[in-house]
């Protein structure tokens, strides 16, 4: 997304002008300074960036993540339409704290009402697996307990249905399931569907099999029977009405919560009207909530208490399934282990399974797969690749600067250069017919390295170093390093500009247009 262009508000993540700054011992390092762009749904979009690009800020600010003596100081994060930083009073306070050198906090009233928002939308929403992911897991309980806790509270309500589909599916239902595997024409497709039907079935147990039947079965008759009687050894009679009134509790809270965050954007644009029914609905679904429960006591009942112990196995064989879609096997002793028992390569693992297990609509990924070797990322591309196949409302963000990661998973990718986004397209675009000499740069430096069959030949490589950013160069910020670089490089920042359908570039090179300073 180009600065000035009208915010997307069907995208999930929009992320419009977005200003972050450190405050350090030698300045003000403004790392992001317009930063712009949209994630849209179903979408994985690639950020590339060598290291001091700004990529690790852009993505804990994106989440409200950023720590003294990081700030957001400007700019707005629309997060499935809600600007998540809202307050302009707040940001123009901390804006003038940082220009002035000195450390301040607007209100802590405004900052808990941020951060009650945020616990609200991060999880189930959106959240984000850093690079060093396997350093958030709690040292305190075993891997087990932390997967149990994470979807035992973001995704009750979907475990529920599922062990309401379980119970009630029919011949008819697998006879639907086999005539929409007949229609998909690949493999890894049916293999997708069939996975997804058994999820949405808390059929775990006998899944190997059934994938086995419709492999050794594939187009025979009576394949649906032997499906359906194998799934129909899952079912374990359990009592509907109890699991519909935990699943009616959870989806209650959600919505409260919804609301909860509405209500907040509509006071803040000032609509009566729409506050009034926001109100007026908060009102009857916290009162529907009472009626049926309270939502602490059901967690905890979920997490510790007899009754709902079926909705732990439950979760625990889900747990176990998505650990093996991620390549971690042996899951039975993984689950009673501690943390620290593990390496950090398994850990990582197990942080980016724990974060795909709540099933979230938006999850960021920051170099995720930084510590794997070469063979270990590809599996482990491939399974995020799948998990985004299998839904159609999952939409993926994922920094990295390793270009050859981007290239196996995303659908567009952005160019970032200290802070700055300066090219955007798809993979295919960038690899091929990249135009900003950054870009082009990169591209030659890795078939360079390709072309080398003996010490011989020189490899190619961009001369200098990311910039300073407490004393940034003026104009485009990659002109010190640029073979191209012209007397309005060192003057004007180039904003970035369409060239061809879906393939913007920020560089006076191929557009006179400029970005204003603001």
């Amino acid at each position: 997304m180009m600065p000035g262009t009208p915010v997307n508000t069907e995208a999930p993540l929009v992320v419009d002008g977005l200003k972050s700054y450190f405050v350090t011992l030698d300045g003000v390092a403004k790392v992001l300074t317009r930063l712009s762009f949209n994630l849209n749904k179903s979408e994985i979009l690639g950020v590339f960036g060598e290291s001091r690009s700004g990529k690790t800020t852009a993505a804990n600010s994106i989440v409200d993540l950023l720590r003294s003596p990081g700030y957001v100081v400007g700019g707005a994060v629309y997060i499935e339409r809600f600007n998540i930083f809202r307050d302009v009073k707040k940001l123009d306070k901390i804006n003038a704290a940082i220009s002035s050198g000195k450390e301040k906090k607007s209100s802590l009233r405004g900052l808990k009402q941020q951060e009650e928002i945020m616990g609200l939308l991060r999880g189930k929403t959106i959240t984000l697996v850093s690079e060093d992911a396997h350093a958030s897991l709690n040292p305190m309980q075993s891997i087990g307990n932390q997967f149990l806790e994470a979807i035992l509270s973001q995704n009750t309500s979907e475990l529920c249905q599922s062990v309401i589909n379980r119970e009630e599916f029919t011949l008819e239902d697998v006879e639907r399931l086999v005539s929409t595997v007949e229609q998909q024409p690949d493999i890894s497709g049916r293999k997708r569907i069939i996975r997804q039907w058994m999820t949405d079935h808390a059929i775990f147990s006998t899944r190997d099999i059934i994938i086995n039947a419709f492999d050794f079965k594939y187009g025979q008759e009576d394949l649906a029977q032997e499906v359906f009687s194998i799934a129909s050894t899952e079912k374990s009679k359990t009592e509907l009405g109890e699991v519909r009134r935990v699943k009616s509790i959870f989806d209650l809270h959600s919505r409260i919560g919804k609301l909860s965050v509405d209500l907040v954007h509509a006071t803040a644009d000032k609509d009566t009207e729409l506050v009034k029914d926001i109100q007026t609905d908060l009102s009857n679904s916290v009162g529907k909530l009472k009626e049926l429960g309270s939502f602490e006591k059901t967690q905890r009942s979920l997490l510790k208490g007899k009754k709902h112990s079926f909705m732990r196995d439950i979760a625990v064989m889900y747990a176990a399934n998505i650990l093996r879609d991620f390549g971690v096997e042996e899951t039975d002793s993984l689950l009673a282990s501690y943390p620290h028992e593990l390496g950090n390569v398994l850990k990582q693992k197990i942080a980016l399974a724990l974060a795909f297990s709540i099933r979230p609509r938006i999850v960021i990924l920051d170099e995720p797969t930084e510590s794997f070797d070469v063979n270990t990322k590809l599996k482990i591309l491939s399974s995020i690749k799948e998990e985004q196949r299998s839904r159609n409302d999952l939409s993926i963000l994922i920094f990295s600067k390793d270009l050859t990661i981007l290239s196996a998973i995303s659908d567009r990718v952005l160019v970032m250069y200290s802070g700055n986004v300066i090219e955007e397209s798809t993979i295919d675009v960038l690899i091929h017919d990249s135009k900003h000499p950054f870009t082009s740069g990169v591209i030659n430096t890795f078939e360079a390295a390709e072309r080398v069959s003996d010490k011989t030949v020189k490899l190619e490589y961009t001369q200098g170093f990311s910039p300073d950013f407490v004393n940034p160069p003026k104009g485009c910020r990659f002109n010190p390093r640029c073979k191209f670089r012209m007397d309005m490089c060192s003057i004007k920042k180039p904003l970035l500009s369409p060239i061809a359908e879906g393939h913007n570039v920020a560089c006076f090179l191929y557009s006179e247009a400029v970005e204003e300073e603001r």
